[in-house]
Parts: C-alpha cells; structure tokens; sequence
C-alpha cells in the first residue's frame, strides 16, 4: 500500500502528517480498484495497466460535506493520482510508485498492508 512522500510539499495533503494519502491497489470481484485512504470522504478509482501504462477511470467519491482543510485534502488528493505512473527507488534504494501530471510528481513508499481480523 504506497504512502505519499515529497520534498516540496502540497500543504492541503500534509495538515496531518500522521494521516499521509495512502492508495490502497486491490481487486474485487475481478476489478482492479485503487481506493484514495485518509481522504474525508470515500474515494476510489478503477485502474487498468495498458502497455505499461496505468489508466485510471474517474474518481468516485462521496458527497459528504467535509471541514475547510478535509475538502482541500480530497481536492488536491483527487490531483495527485491523475498522471502517468513508474515506479523508481529513493534516496535510500527503496521502491517508490511516481505518479507525474502537469502540476506535480508525486513519490509513494511502500508500507505493508495492515491485516484486519
């Protein structure tokens, strides 16, 4: 489950920096989905790799009304996935998902998944 890192920060995604955009990559029921963790309201995408590119489809999310600084996060969490996805290796050689669009490149580190009983 990659968790963002950056050097030059979006300060709408680091107000709690406890709580980092996580993506969570899994498949239900024979779809691909990528859900949007911390964000206020649920969000996820489909996602498909096609000549080792990943698409996404559009962003689904709640409508739920969400603090001043919680609807910053999901707006600039929602800019952060839109872009063309690598993977490459940080500073320290570990594994990183980048995802580069016209505004931003954004670096995930890889967390292991939490188990859930």
């Amino acid at each position: 489950m990659p968790s963002l890192i950056t050097e030059n920060l979006v300060e709408a995604l680091f107000f709690d920096p406890s709580r980092p955009l996580t993506l969570d990559f899994m498949t239900v029921e024979d779809r691909s989905m990528m859900n949007l963790m911390n964000t206020c309201n649920n969000m996820s995408a489909g996602y498909s790799v096609a000549d080792g590119e990943v698409e996404l489809s559009a962003i689904r999310s709640t409508r739920m009304a969400c603090p001043e600084h919680l609807a910053k996060f999901d707006s600039a969490a929602a800019t952060t996935v839109q872009g063309k996805y690598s993977f490459g290796k940080n500073s320290d050689n570990n594994p990183v998902l980048i995802v580069t669009n016209d505004n931003q490149t954004a670096h995930f580190k890889a967390v292991p998944k939490t188990k859930t009983p």
